[in-house]
């Protein structure tokens, strides 16, 4: 019964670190947003929001997928040689995308709708490299419940980002202002939680047949997870590419906005209840066989923080972003209204959708994803036909909304133990 009491508190009081973290984290580019909006076009945050889809992709693949796993292991040495293996994946996928872009970079640059984004291609196989070490080490320091660090490293990338992008704002950057805060917050962030590591990451005990051993042990992740995660990933991100190749860089700007506002915050609390449910879901269905409790209570939770802010957002959003961000930045609040739903679900089922990889379900996670994909790109063509972007955005939140209520009934069914 202590010890059962003992777990509840660590557990709350872990959740308190990264919410406290992320909250002030999210706070930052935030309170930033309305100075941003004024330095920043809409044609600008679009291009931005380019380079940073681009790079979100390709660093879902970057690790090979093996960072999910050092979670996993019950020895340190193990999880150790599965970080070391996710960091050899990631060094030699980000010099293959360097050597690619090096080789074909004159041909790229023909195409005209990459010729805006061309002088930053350069720059995305080393932010894809900063981002995959810095989930390698995030995963790494979650193992030891080292929340605080976690917390700090958030802060620092927020921090960074806005001080940044304010700054080559106000000396007329244009676009390239935002694409290099990106950059120059990741490297900072990425080096921090690297330098808290320094003294527990004991790399002598890293080896080729060790690594090679939980290459074989963990081979359902770049197999099937590695499919669904860039499903999954590319899905979210191809509003971006293709609001900007069927409507405007504008209309992707107004998106861009919108889902800065409310979808990343959502998506990073989200995710920090992740880091700390995870680890103690893990643990439960290891000692226990099911992970009931733990589901439960933190699917409340996740209900009670969204339900508010969802619902003064479905009804005020237009008013709120016309009178923080100016005039010409209303229409991404009536963007907001609509993809409110899916914010909402994503942001509850999220955290709980970790149960897949807990069951090692990572092929029925890989066809589901293929099918959130086919459907979100054919929403998307949809708007295009009837000329409308209300309705292209309308059917994107309604397929999305619809996937994550069908990911929760399947998750909770394997909190339960049931396979």
């Amino acid at each position: 019964m202590i010890g059962r009491f003992r777990l509840r508190s660590d557990f709350a009081r872990n959740l308190t670190t990264m919410l406290s973290g992320t909250t002030l984290a999210q706070a930052i580019p935030i309170a930033a947003s309305p100075i941003l909006t004024r330095l920043y076009s809409p044609e600008d945050f679009g291009l931005f929001a380019l380079f940073s889809s681009i790079v979100i992709v390709l660093s879902v693949m970057a690790s090979g997928r093996y960072s999910m796993a050092i979670l996993l292991p019950k020895l340190d040495r193990d999880a150790l040689n599965v970080l070391g293996l996710s960091l050899l994946i990631a060094s030699l996928f980000c010099l293959t995308i360097l050597l690619i872009v090096s080789i074909f970079y004159t041909y790229f640059m023909t195409i005209d709708q990459l010729q805006d984004i061309g002088r930053y291609l350069f720059l995305i196989p080393v932010t894809v490299f900063l981002v995959a070490v810095y989930d390698i080490f995030y995963n790494w320091t979650n193992r030891h419940k080292r929340y605080k660090n976690l917390a700090i490293s958030k802060v620092t990338q927020a921090t960074t980002t806005a001080s940044v992008a304010i700054l080559l704002g106000v000396k007329s950057f244009q676009s390239s202002g935002l694409i290099i805060a990106q950059v120059v917050s990741q490297f900072f962030a990425t080096l921090y939680i690297v330098i808290v590591n320094r003294k527990v990451v004991i790399w002598s005990d890293i080896s080729r047949a060790k690594m090679q051993e939980q290459l074989s042990r963990h081979v359902n992740f770049p197999k099937y997870d590695i499919p669904a995660a860039f499903l999954n990933t590319f899905s979210l991100q191809l509003p971006i590419f293709m609001l900007g190749f069927l409507f405007s860089p504008a209309v992707v700007g107004l998106f861009v906005l919108s889902r800065r506002i409310v979808g990343l915050p959502i998506t990073v609390l989200a995710s920090s209840v992740t880091t700390v449910f995870k680890q103690r879901a893990a643990s439960d269905f290891n000692r226990d066989g099911n992970c009931r409790y733990i589901y439960v209570k933190t699917f409340k939770m996740l209900l009670m923080v969204a339900t508010v802010p969802s619902v003064i957002l479905l009804v005020f959003a237009p008013e709120i972003f016309s009178f923080v961000f100016g005039e010409a930045w209303s229409e991404a609040g009536v963007y907001t209204q609509i993809l409110i739903p899916m914010f909402f679900l994503r942001f509850v089922s999220s955290p709980l959708s970790y149960m897949f990889y807990i069951l090692n379900k990572q092929k029925a996670n890989m066809l589901g994803q293929g099918i959130l994909l086919i459907c979100v790109g054919l929403s998307l063509w949809v708007g295009y036909v009837v000329d409308s972007v209300t309705v292209a955005l309308a059917l994107f939140s309604g397929v999305f909304s619809i996937f994550y209520i069908i990911y929760l009934y399947l998750s909770y069914g394997y909190a339960k133990g049931k396979c």
